[in-house]
């Protein structure tokens, strides 16, 4: 949770090129890397200075990455830090509302309900 998550795309892709070259010594292994990174057994959070978000987003899917405030760290962006992710450029706003709230909903099984009244 505390990596963000500009890494992922480079690492799915050399772990699926390993998996092609390494096939023998996995037998068991029936999913490419980059099957199970883009399903929902994995998920990622992001940190609002990471302005490659929208191409991680494009590459491992919409549904796999949660807002990570980074409150209370010494570099945190609070009380900004939402504002911040706004502002990366390519963040459109069906990958706001699933960065910003829906990928956390799904991931804790949260229903509205659940959530504090603003």
């Amino acid at each position: 949770m505390e990596g963000a998550c500009g890494w992922v795309p480079f690492w799915m892709e050399r772990l699926d090129e390993y998996f092609h070259k390494l096939r023998p010594q996995w037998p068991l292994l029936k999913r490419k890397p980059s099957e199970i990174i883009s399903s929902s057994q994995v998920a990622f959070t992001c940190e609002p200075e990471e302005s490659i978000l929208p191409y991680v987003l494009d590459t491992i899917g919409i549904t796999q990455v949660m807002y990570a405030s980074d409150y209370r760290h010494w570099d945190s962006e609070f009380p900004d830090s939402v504002k911040e992710v706004k502002k990366i450029p390519g963040m459109t706003e069906d990958k706001l509302r699933h960065v910003l709230g829906e990928n956390a909903m799904e991931w804790f099984k949260l229903k509205q309900e659940d959530l504090p009244a603003r």
